[in-house]
């Protein structure tokens, strides 16, 4: 099943019925993070943490509030992206619209994870990132995950970011050829 073309066939299906023209991997990273407002929310500084280690790498960043667009603008900005970045739900299934050679990382809520999302990137031939908080709270009332909101630490979601970035930038399409040898301290141009 891996890189399946069922899931390849009904994205096809869902692109052309939105008239979107056939799309070539972005130049560079280009990441789309779903924003999530209410359950799942991301805590804190975490989405201005995404915007400026994006600004500092030189990588161009789309925040997305998914429950606000018609579904062919939702296809249309995630299939113009290389990097998926969200929190455990629904709305990564937008994977389906990234071109074949992308990135999803999944930021898991406390006392959750499950490989659903793992499992459909790996079929359809996508790098997948996890990012498991580390804070833990001192009382947990069981099934709490699907309604709290989410504290990730700045290390493990950047580090999740530079991760995906390096990935992006391994892919055969050539656009990030001369960028695979850099070290991981250098920024990416």
């Amino acid at each position: 099943c891996l890189r399946s073309p069922l899931f390849r066939s009904f994205a096809q299906r869902v692109t052309s019925s939105c008239s979107l023209a056939d799309r070539s991997t972005p130049e560079g990273p280009r990441v789309a993070f779903i924003r999530r407002r209410g359950a799942r929310e991301l805590l804190g500084s975490a989405e201005g943490w995404l915007v400026e280690e994006c600004n500092r790498l030189g990588v161009d960043l789309r925040v997305i509030t998914f429950h606000r667009l018609p579904l062919c603008q939702q296809v249309e900005l995630v299939r113009d992206s290389n990097i998926l970045i969200g929190v455990h739900g629904a709305a990564l299934t937008h994977m389906l619209w990234l071109p074949r050679e992308a990135v999803v990382v999944e930021i898991f809520p406390v006392g959750f994870r499950k490989a659903v999302f793992r499992n459909l990137a790996k079929l359809l031939g996508l790098g997948y990132i996890s990012v498991e908080p580390t804070f833990r709270p001192r009382y947990w009332v069981k099934d709490e995950w699907k309604t709290a909101k989410v504290n990730v630490s700045q290390a493990e979601l950047l580090d999740a970011l530079r991760a995906a970035v390096r990935l992006s930038y391994s892919f055969g399409s050539g656009f990030g050829q001369k960028h695979v040898a850099q070290s991981e301290n250098e920024e990416y141009s």
